[in-house]
């Protein structure tokens, strides 16, 4: 039972903590994040617990409860004779009705973990990258994988999901005209790279300027991009190496992205470069090497390319390759802001919340988050959804935190295809309707999304 009235007799006070955010950095309670939920006492033993129930509806990313360094105990029943101890039914958190918990939740999204692409700057911070073409998103480790699923959800559906084994796909070059769909493909698959290329660098290479405009009005052909890429257009190279990369049109092949990549790279292009940044980076096709990573994101960032500073800045955010450094990461994020560059408004708003380098600020987190969001960032969308469902930095607001899932939701988005279902189930923002609630947990569920595979089985 949810109470946000000040404290009573039988109410427990908590707050909710990312996962992330070390004891050191925690800030003060604020009495304006507390809210109170209803405690009981063990008939038995007479101790205060919580109900997890309550927990979860309070705070639906909850992963277990602390007070101070401690995590609390599920109580347990005891069968003496067999000295075997099982969980009570409903599950029971220990109470501590003097002090503020911490509900440790999972963190907001960031690009460590999800990775977009739009018109500006495409580019995949982590696998899995979202195709804007046709709205699938591109695992890792195989096909391309729509998202659109029967909202039709059986037990054999999720072992099939859950035990699913994505196997690359080689095809030679010489096979590359074997293609199982049309042959047109969408901008986000002919080179255009808008944003990233400056002016000076498109009027040299005419055939890549002109492929740029026929791509923008959708019409690129495959055969013309793989011919161009074989005559040398850089554009068209890269464009070769994301079909490879991401599974589009052509069967995945991580090896042969690269190969293409570099072609694009040996000619000074700053995508191409950042690209084979991009694999090292993630050990797609070749052994993970942040070094040579860095070395490749460089050569991009030196050529003012965006998308690289903010994998630059990634690295020092997250200590990947280099010693940690968040005024360095910040530094970096700021720089490829002010080119444009969402995913950096995105990651800007992640340090904020987390308070990394910073004084944590909701507020300047949502304003980061927003600015990513309004460009149309799936993740960033998300974030903003997740602030107005905590009440971080804005009122708590169930109906705006539903507009946001839905904006990500309908993106592909599993996180907030989960979220969307789970305040549809509760009856949060929008009138409580299960049928719906189970359409966007077997989106997410299709993805491989545990909670939403576990919600849907709830709701069978």
């Amino acid at each position: 039972m949810l109470d946000r009235s000040p404290p009573e007799e039988q109410l427990q006070a908590v707050r909710s903590v990312n996962k992330s955010q070390p004891l050191s950095s925690l800030p003060p309670v604020n009495p304006d994040d507390v809210i109170y939920l209803e405690y009981h006492l063990h008939p038995d033993i007479q101790k205060p617990f919580l109900l997890w129930d309550d927990v979860s509806q309070a705070f639906d990313d909850a992963l277990h409860v602390r007070h101070k360094a401690k995590v609390l105990p599920f109580l347990k029943g005891e069968d003496y004779r067999m000295q075997v101890y099982t969980l009570l039914e409903p599950r029971r958190i220990v109470a501590v009705p003097e002090a503020v918990l911490d509900v440790v939740v999972e963190d907001p999204l960031t690009n460590k973990e999800d990775t977009f692409s739009t018109r500006d700057a495409q580019q995949e911070l982590l696998p899995p990258s979202y195709d804007e073409g046709n709205n699938n998103m591109a695992v890792v480790g195989g096909g391309s994988h729509n998202t659109t699923t029967s909202a039709s959800i059986t037990s054999a559906t999720f072992s099939a999901q859950r035990d699913l084994v994505y196997g690359l796909q080689n095809i030679t070059m010489e096979n590359y005209t074997q293609t199982n769909r049309a042959a047109t493909v969408s901008a986000a698959a002919t080179g255009a790279h808008s944003g990233e290329k400056s002016k000076q660098h498109v009027a040299n290479h005419p055939s890549r300027a002109s492929q740029e405009l026929s791509s923008a009005a959708g019409t690129g052909d495959i055969t013309h991009t793989m011919v161009s890429a074989f005559h040398g257009d850089a554009g068209a190279q890269v464009a070769l190496g994301d079909m490879y990369k991401d599974g589009r049109i052509l069967l995945q092949d991580y090896q042969a992205a690269m190969e293409w990549y570099r072609k694009a790279a040996d000619q000074e292009d700053a995508v191409g470069q950042r690209k084979v940044g991009v694999l090292y980076n993630y050990g797609l096709g070749v052994p993970q090497d942040y070094t040579k990573a860095m070395a490749w994101y460089l050569e991009a960032a030196d050529q003012g390319n965006a998308q690289a500073l903010c994998n630059i800045g990634h690295f020092y955010q997250y200590g990947q390759g280099v010693t940690q450094n968040f005024s360095k990461a910040m530094e970096l994020y700021l720089k490829a802001a002010d080119l444009g560059n969402p995913n950096s408004q995105s990651c800007i708003g992640t340090m904020y919340y987390n308070g990394d380098g910073v004084t944590q600020d909701f507020s300047e987190s949502m304003k980061w988050y927003r600015k990513a969001a309004d460009r149309g960032v799936p993740n960033a969308q998300f974030n903003v959804g997740l602030l107005h469902e905590r009440g971080h930095g804005v009122p708590r607001d169930y109906f705006q935190a539903m507009e946001w899932y839905l904006k990500a939701a309908n993106q592909g988005l599993d996180h907030a295809q989960y979220g969307a279902g789970k305040l549809y189930e509760d009856g949060r923002g929008v009138p409580q309707d299960k049928a719906k609630a189970m359409e966007w947990y077997s989106k997410a569920a299709g993805q491989g999304h545990v909670k939403a595979i576990q919600q849907a089985r709830h709701l069978l």
